[in-house]
């Protein structure tokens, strides 16, 4: 199937030069240099970077291998699957052995009375005893064999225990020593092997991860010693493992020796009952030992499967690293063997970050001339910089996925080269270049073509062909500039632009692009001078699968370390459901895995040696489900109590900590009982036995299950204005329930002063958690033993150590523990999070390079090797589950566990990057987010500003992410720039500035949005049309919306503007909103009924004059333009998908027709 080869047009994805592709062993190991010689060997190598920026899709085979498992049943039902050239020998060899061995179990009495007689002579020799030990050596090489002939003789000579001892000796020795002849005469044939065949390299992986376990099965089963043996000694094990394992598989050889007892006893040389009994005995437990055996190792085999597969397709990217563009498989190998796949490596050192492919499934193809194949790409890419190739919109054909002749996704090219609308000079498909010749192919033109194009403005230079400017770039720096930026610290491509991990400063004296990219058209041009894009991308929200299921948080089994995750799925209707994130099995199909336990819900799920406990949506119950998919509710029927945040006791594991929340008294949310209730899931008994606080949350057990720890606040106190951590002694008591707190203990915290949050147990005796006392999140560690707390810095540092939005759901961590010394944080700087490495002894933190902008929900996996888990999400794709392995000097390793899940991610060239701002100075600075419009086949004339849609965030206490967001990439690739302002009350900027909300809700947000399209409109930015620019929010932020369009309404800075089940009476919030939000609004506004019906937009409808969409149905005797949607079986915000979907398109559609835009 021929593939198109699309011209370097928009941003190619980003390659990140800090990835190793070889990582360092451990996280603090100083000695291991692979990751810098690597990293060289990546920026050094000849081919183009794209190539190798991407994992490459597996092979037929492996697919195979992925799909119906390493053993096909529907091959296994085919006769000619058993009848192959290939396997003719070992058929041979098989029927041999199998012929022998009948001969010898048929005749065996005669054969060892015909020994007998020698075999007494060597009895009667002062060193006989040294012959059948130097036998049973020598017969443990293959393809020598008679082992049980040889232990039945000393058996009959000897006796029951010395010819035991005899046959130990003899076996052990032959075994130490076959496992050193195949360790040093076969070792290259078994890695040759594990290159070309799957199934052995998931063995050989099984056996390196299992070690002694794996060792131990095998060699008591009746899987051959001789193929045993040199599979672990091929694959690495330790000599130590082995014996050891090799001495405890000794005492089978007892059964032999006792049958040559018996027979040496029989009188007729004939077995009797008893010996046809134990020998029945014997191989019936030998059979059973052995299917569970090969059981074992082959459900062993499966899981590590993807491992194992995904490092074939690293190593192949590591071929390409090294300058070979293809991977070469050998030809010999009918499982596609990789050439540069070293077995010798641990898959802990091969790096685990899974790609996301943008195209279809790899097909298998011919085989050809791998050098003949380079040419022709060469000669591709270079006709592809000089064409306008054929563009494929769907389908099968992706025109932003580039393949090879075997159907594997090599590279990456973002698109095909735009049309140019209102240019000045048309398009001339090569004008003013020097042609390139295929055969000068070199790193710097592989950069040139492409890597180069950061900014939009960049491509309508290039597209052009007119010479560009020096400083063409409005999101560029000027040099001078560069050194006041110390924080954001931007990495610059090769030719100007930035990276997608490192936002890109505006500063005012930045000159001005000459041109930006957005389908709209000029005001004075007559309405379709200019259609859309045609398919404009995404077509719909759900264009990308991205919205059909979003992982919510992670949840990780501390026993086995599997990681399982919550998904919320709204083409199912919204249900929650608990996924195996590795495998992306849905383990609670019949159940909606959710709970609204203080107000926002969360943590509705844990999982403890394979035993998942969770809460249910439906009918508030805790069940329990085994590890064989039973399962079985937990706490009794009771519609008014809801169950969250669960922990389980370390040593008496039937025993779970939670919150319970009692809403018999529903209707008057001050009556809410939130109560510390221990679960006793054997019993199916709650035992509520603390609720003195209004709320609760984060119960931990102590790794010694001795000491609890818990966060707890009273109202009108939100979490982050004023909470407080308590430790109390965990103990059984009599009276009048089992389970009791002893000796509670103040930590940290206090009311409406001090927020302290995520507390978690670094060990039996201290606690690690977060306070804001410095006007910062920063950790802090409390010790049991002496009940003191402390600073981890020295000096405070002024970032947020915790999540972008404040603490509302329960279960949210803003880092990972990896043993007493260390943890893994998130910060959030400059309006994104980062990853820091903190010592907590000495208060050092190293930075962790990521390219995740928001990082949420961090989890520890295991220790050694140190593995985290969070959910991450990037600027230019979805939300996934994420594992960190972290290596030395604070690098690590990134896998995307949900990597392909989510179908293709946004083009690289219609993702528009974040440029934050900060407007003004002091206490009334203000932060905000541009994002220009961007679609490469559309370019707007000069002097044209886009128009614009400002977004208001929810909370209002909250933080509006630069991450990657589908409704934004739904506007500016049809021509809107976006802004997003974090005005004064938003989280991740301090205390201070969140605080600038207090009594001011209304009054601050409506000020700071007003603002930001003031500056981001006037010199020295001029970025926006001050006469196309509408206003967005949801919730809270539509509440600033419908403000800005009533009391400030006389103001005129926006054309229109668009509330999402917003905010419109006050006082009737405070009378329906539920316990947690119940003294909200007094911190917000004012407790005073007045003000907030003056604070009130519905109180000042006759004031709106500009077009809204979805408000209330009194604006329609106002005679002003407007549209109003009701969406059935929806609440406080939208869970359907064909809900999204609607308002989505609808509002496109209501813009487009109040600015005067052909739709």
């Amino acid at each position: 199937m021929a593939m198109p080869y699309p011209a370097y047009a928009g941003r190619p994805p980003p390659v990140d030069s800090q990835q190793s592709l070889y990582p360092p062993k451990g996280p603090f190991d100083r000695s291991n240099t692979s990751f810098a010689s690597s990293s060289n060997a990546l920026s050094k190598s000849p081919v183009d970077a794209r190539n190798i920026s991407r994992t490459p899709s597996p092979t037929p085979s492996e697919y195979k291998a992925l799909d119906s498992g390493l053993f096909n049943r529907e091959d296994l039902l085919k006769w000619r699957f058993w009848i192959r050239k290939e396997w003719i020998k070992y058929y041979i060899i098989g029927i041999l052995v199998g012929a022998i061995t009948a001969l010898i179990t048929i005749f065996h009495t005669q054969i060892v009375h015909y020994l007998i007689p020698m075999t007494n002579f060597l009895h009667q020799q002062k060193y006989g005893i040294l012959v059948p030990i130097g036998v049973l050596f020598v017969i443990s090489f293959p393809p020598l064999f008679g082992h049980e002939i040889i232990a039945v003789l000393c058996g009959v000579v000897w006796g029951l225990w010395v010819g035991f001892g005899i046959v130990c000796a003899g076996t052990f020795l032959g075994e130490v020593g076959n496992f050193y002849a195949f360790k040093y005469l076969c070792r290259a044939r078994g890695e040759k092997m594990e290159r070309q065949q799957i199934r052995y390299a998931c063995l050989a992986e099984c056996v390196r991860r299992g070690g002694f376990r794996i060792a131990l099965i095998a060699r008591f089963s009746a899987i051959p010693g001789h193929f045993t043996t040199a599979i672990f000694a091929t694959c690495g094990m330790n000599i130590f493992v082995f014996s050891i394992a090799a001495a405890l598989s000794l005492p089978k050889q007892f059964v032999t020796v006792y049958l040559g007892v018996v027979l040496e006893q029989s009188t007729t040389g004939q077995k009797d009952l008893k010996n046809k009994l134990i020998s029945y005995a014997v191989v019936g437990v030998t059979v059973l030992v052995t299917i569970l055996a090969m059981w074992y190792i082959y459900r062993e085999m499966n899981l590590v499967k993807p491992q194992v597969i995904y490092a074939r397709r690293k190593a192949r990217q590591v071929k390409q690293a090294k300058g070979d563009l293809y991977a070469q498989p050998d030809l010999n190998d009918s499982d596609s063997s990789v050439t540069g796949y070293n077995p010798r490596q641990s898959l802990s050192d091969i790096p685990l970050t899974a790609s996301r492919q943008f195209g279809p499934s790899s097909q298998a193809h011919p085989r050809y001339d791998y050098e003949q194949a380079q040419k022709q790409q060469r000669y591709a890419d270079w006709m592809a910089q000089h064409q306008q190739p054929q563009t494929h919109w769907g389908g099968q054909e992706d025109a932003h996925q580039r393949w090879d002749d075997r159907g594997n996704a090599i590279g990456y090219t973002p698109g095909p080269v735009p049309q140019v609308l209102y240019a000045p000079q048309p398009q001339v498909a090569s004008a003013g270049r020097t042609p390139i010749e295929p055969d000068a192919y070199t790193e710097s033109q592989a950069y040139s073509s492409g890597m180069v194009r950061e900014s939009m403005d960049a491509v309508a230079w290039d597209t052009q062909m007119r010479e560009r400017p020096k400083h063409h770039d409005m999101y560029q720096p000027q040099p001078q500039f560069q050194q006041h930026q110390p924080i954001r610290s931007p990495h610059l491509q090769p030719g100007g632009g930035y990276l997608s991990e490192s936002p890109a400063p505006l500063e005012p004296e930045t000159p001005r692009a000459q041109y930006a990219a957005y389908p709209q058209h000029n005001l004075g041009a007559p309405l379709g001078s200019a259609p859309l894009p045609t398919p404009p991308y995404p077509q719909s929200p759900f264009a990308d699968p991205h919205h059909v299921a979003h992982e919510v948080e992670p949840t990780v089994d501390p026993l086995t370390s599997v990681i399982y995750h919550i998904e919320k799925r709204p083409h199912e209707g919204g249900r929650h459901t608990l996924v195996k994130s590795d495998t992306r099995e849905d383990l609670t199909p019949a159940w909606d895995v959710r709970t609204t336990v203080n107000g926002y819900g969360g943590a509705p799920a844990i999982v403890h040696d394979s035993r998942i406990f969770f809460s249910d949506a439906r009918d508030g119950r805790v069940y329990m489900m085994s590890a064989d998919g039973s399962c079985s509710a937990v706490t009794p029927a009771n519609p008014n109590h809801k169950f969250a945040d669960f922990d389980v006791h370390p040593l008496m594991p039937h025993l779970l900590i939670g919150i319970m929340e009692d809403a018999t008294e529903s209707k008057r949310p001050a009556l809410v009982v939130n109560s510390l209730v221990v679960l006793d899931t054997a019993e199916r008994v709650v035992y509520p036995f603390m609720s003195d606080a209004s709320f609760y949350r984060s119960p931990k057990f102590s790794p010694d299950g001795k000491r609890l720890v818990w966060i707890e606040w009273d109202l009108p106190d939100m979490p982050w204005n004023g909470s407080e951590i308590w430790v109390a002694d965990f103990a059984r008591s009599e009276t009048p329930q089992p389970f009791g707190l002893v000796n509670p203990r103040h930590v940290a915290g206090e009311h409406g002063r001090v927020a302290v949050a995520y507390p978690s147990w670094v060990s039996e005796d201290v606690v690690l958690f977060t306070s804001d006392i410095s006007g910062f999140e920063n950790p802090w560690v409390y010790d049991c033993n002496s009940n003191e707390a402390r600073q981890v810095f020295k000096t405070p540092i002024s970032e947020g150590f915790a999540l972008r939005d404040p603490p509302k759901r329960n279960g949210e961590s803003a880092y990972a523990v990896l043993g007493a010394p260390h943890a893994i944080f998130t910060a959030v700087r400059d309006g994104r999070s980062v990853l820091y490495l903190v010592d907590l002894q000495n208060g050092q933190a190293q930075l962790i390079t990521s390219t995740y902008v928001e990082i949420s929900q961090l989890r520890t996996v295991s220790l050694d090797p140190a593995v985290i888990t969070f959910i991450g999400i990037p600027i230019d794709a979805p939300s996934t589950v994420v594992r960190c392995t972290l290596g030395n000097e604070a690098q690590a390793e990134f896998t995307d566990l949900m990597a392909n899940s989510h179908g293709s991610d946004i083009p690289p060239a219609f993702a528009s990057r974040p440029h934050p701002m900060s407007i003004g100075d002091g206490t009334s600075k203000i932060h905000a987010i541009f994002y220009p419009p961007t679609n490469p086949d559309f370019i707007a004339p000069m002097n044209e500003k886009p128009p614009a849609i400002v977004s208001a965030h929810g909370g209002p206490v909250g933080m509006a992410p630069q991450s990657f967001n589908l409704t934004r990439e739904f506007f500016t690739s049809r021509g809107w720039a976006w802004i997003d302002v974090n005005y004064g009350g938003s989280s991740g900027y301090g205390r201070e500035y969140l605080e600038r909300l207090h009594r001011s809700w209304g009054i601050v947000d409506a000020d700071d949005c007003i603002t930001a399209v003031k500056a981001i409109s006037s010199p020295p930015y001029q970025l926006i049309d001050p006469q196309r620019v509408v206003v967005r929010g949801a919730s809270a932020g539509g509440f600033a919306v419908l403000t800005l369009l009533s009391v400030r309404a006389a103001e005129n800075v926006f054309a229109g503007g668009t509330s999402l089940y917003g905010v419109v009476d006050l006082p009737h919030l405070l009378e329906g909103t539920h316990k947690f939000e119940s003294g909200y609004l007094a911190w917000l506004v004012s407790d005073d009924e007045a003000v907030l019906q003056e604070r009130s937009p519905i109180s000042h409808v006759d004031k709106i004059t500009a077009p809204i969409l979805i408000l209330v149905a009194s604006l329609k005797n106002r005679g002003c333009d407007f549209e109003f949607k009701i969406y059935e079986g929806e609440g406080h915000g939208w869970k359907k998908k064909e809900t999204i979907e609607d308002a989505l398109c609808r509002e496109l559609q209501f813009y487009n027709r109040i600015i005067g835009i052909q739709a």
